[in-house]
């Protein structure tokens, strides 16, 4: 059970670090926060303060002097990386004009605000304002920790799921205009297999049947064939393969024809569903059935269970018998071949 501690904690910790970041590019001189940055804190008053603030900018680009408001609570706020007095005072300049339609206005500044400021008082008193609606994120913060659980289970969960967008839209590029994080980052690469001249594979399985009837170099080609459509599966869903191919029934009685398994492996799918606890299971057989690679054959007989069919996406009779034969006479493992694609035992 996740405590009000931890809950608070991870709401603190992740907006610690959007300030620390917004304080980094500050003393680079980069004080502009984008419209992501204010939607985010938009959300999050929002929740920690039952407001329904949007964001003034929908209005027109650039909203002079605040950035968020709530008509009907009459409160907006101005949300700025810049922490000084010069820039308080221009807001309730800009805004000044704007007090009839919000009775309360803060400055939120995404980092440290100063100890003190020195505000230009005939502005701040038009407006109601004084220094205890300058806020920074210590102080906000603060406003979080007497939240009640339901309100601290939303903005754990808001933090949680656009922490990492929120720091990637904060970065930095380098002096060539690249950024840490692209999107190259989130996704997978294609792997390349590690192929061998297969001469120990041909060997071994001419030595268990001498009809065996494929070239060594025929066997390259159904394994460049072989390893082609794997790759194109993510690595998770090759791991899940393999885990099929190492946990198959052995039992022929067990398995739907009781014909054993030379040309399909088999695996209950009712058993498959009680030992593999991996949340998308369903969605890596439908994958792996797209691709060519199982399927799922229904019962034939009321009280039976459903089983998973298991094969290759290549046309070669006997191949995935062989190739499990194969693996595990030598102790290869299977995590090897199908998941790192590395083809050199063979």
């Amino acid at each position: 059970m996740i405590t009000r501690g931890h809950l608070i904690g991870e709401i603190v910790d992740g907006l610690t670090s959007i300030s620390q970041q917004v304080s980094t590019r500050c003393q680079l001189g980069l004080t502009d926060l984008n419209r992501y940055l204010e939607d985010f804190f938009k959300d999050y008053l929002n929740e920690a303060l039952s407001l329904s603030l949007v964001n003034l900018n929908d209005e027109r680009s650039n909203e002079p002097g605040l950035d968020l408001g709530d008509e009907v609570s009459s409160v907006a706020f101005q949300v700025t990386s810049t922490r000084t007095a010069q820039k308080v005072n221009k807001t309730l300049k800009t805004t000044s004009k704007r007090k009839k339609q919000f009775d309360e206005i803060n400055v939120l500044v995404i980092g440290k605000k100063q100890a003190s400021y020195r505000l230009d008082q005939s502005l701040a008193q038009s407006l109601g304002f004084t220094e205890e609606n300058i806020w920074d994120v210590d102080d906000l913060c603060k406003k979080t920790i007497s939240l009640p659980l339901d309100r601290l289970q939303a903005l754990y969960e808001l933090v949680r799921r656009n922490l990492a967008r929120v720091r990637i839209e904060l970065e930095i590029p380098d002096e060539d205009g690249n950024y840490s994080t692209s999107i190259d980052s989130y996704i997978e690469k294609i792997p390349a297999p590690q192929m061998s001249d297969f001469k120990k594979y041909h060997a071994y399985q001419k030595q268990c049947a001498e009809e065996f009837e494929h070239t060594a170099k025929e066997v390259k080609e159904h394994f460049r064939k072989f390893s082609r459509e794997l790759a194109q599966l993510p690595r998770i869903t090759r791991e899940f393969y393999a885990f099929l191919l190492e946990r198959r029934e052995k039992d022929d009685k067990k398995t739907p024809s009781g014909s054993g398994f030379y040309e399909n492996l088999w695996f209950n799918y009712n058993k498959l569903k009680r030992v593999c606890r991996f949340p998308d299971l369903d969605d890596e057989v439908v994958l792996l059935g797209e691709h060519g690679f199982v399927d799922i054959e229904e019962p034939m007989e009321y009280n039976e269970s459903p089983f998973v069919r298991i094969f290759v996406p290549i046309k070669v009779d006997g191949f995935i018998y062989e190739l499990v034969e194969y693996i595990e006479a030598k102790g290869i493992g299977f995590k090897k071949p199908i998941v790192s694609l590395d083809f050199s035992a063979f």
